[in-house]
């Protein structure tokens, strides 16, 4: 604005060297379609006079924001506990959001490719939003971190006697937190017993003594085991057999059986 003369508009990509544009020779030019930041001004001349050049004008590109992948561990027990999240793949400035009451929220300070969450005590998702100058944002697909209550093993109760032979107990599992596991103790070391992850457990016929317990699991939660539970099978009763005299002489007599 404000010119005098005949005009002749010019680009740079350096803001030193710069080359006529054809056919620019208006008081205004529209720049268009552009990949790289380009620098811009304009040459006036008016008959013999010198020429004069404007003042340049830097037009910044910017490249088009890249949301990227989130990694990292996405499953935590209850209590003390880390994660990191990583972004990589990305374009652009990263603003880190948590979903709260189903609206995802930004993290104050959580602009880094990394973000380091301690002791979350309920599930949380999370998600990037990436900027790049005026460009539309670009938003990651959102990251669940799943946290699991801390492992409770609970309590053992059934019918801890039994006769040998044709014989059944249920031994119930109660007040546990996690996935069960029933084990058997076999020559000094507890196995588990296959497909044996129900509640209840159901044994028949058990033919000697046997200790019992059960491992309860929480996501990735240490596993917490039950205190022992000892099924005594007793020998079957026997009644025997009575040999003896059977018949004796009235008056003083004795016998024995």
């Amino acid at each position: 604005t404000g010119s005098t003369g005949s005009r002749q508009w010019q680009s740079s990509t350096d803001n030193i060297n710069f080359t006529n544009i054809a056919g620019t020779t208006g008081t205004t030019f529209t720049a268009a379609n552009l990949s790289t930041t380009t620098f811009y001004r304009c040459v006036l001349s008016s008959g013999v006079c010198t020429p004069v050049t404007s003042n340049s004008v830097a037009v910044t590109v910017t490249p088009q924001p890249v949301a990227g992948t989130i990694s990292g561990n996405n499953t935590l027990c209850s209590g003390t506990n880390t994660t990191t999240l990583t972004l990589s793949g990305h374009t652009g400035t990263i603003q880190w959001q948590q979903q709260i009451n189903g609206t995802f929220q930004n993290i104050s300070g959580a602009n880094a490719a990394t973000l380091t969450r301690n002791n979350l005590t309920a599930t949380t998702t999370y998600r990037a939003v990436l900027t790049s100058g005026p460009c539309t944002s670009a938003t990651t697909a959102p990251f669940t971190v799943t946290v699991n209550p801390v492992s409770v093993a609970g309590t053992i109760a059934g019918n801890n006697t039994l006769c040998s032979g044709n014989n059944s107990t249920t031994l119930t599992l109660s007040g546990q937190t996690g996935t069960i596991q029933w084990q058997e103790e076999i020559n000094g070391t507890f196995e588990n017993i296959s497909g044996a992850n129900a509640a209840t457990l159901t044994l028949n016929n058990l033919t000697a003594t046997t200790t019992f317990r059960a491992a309860v699991t929480s996501g990735t939660c240490q596993t917490a085991f039950t205190s022992p539970f000892i099924v005594t099978v007793q020998p079957t009763t026997v009644a025997g057999t009575i040999s003896g005299p059977a018949t004796v002489c009235p008056g003083a007599n004795s016998v024995s059986l």
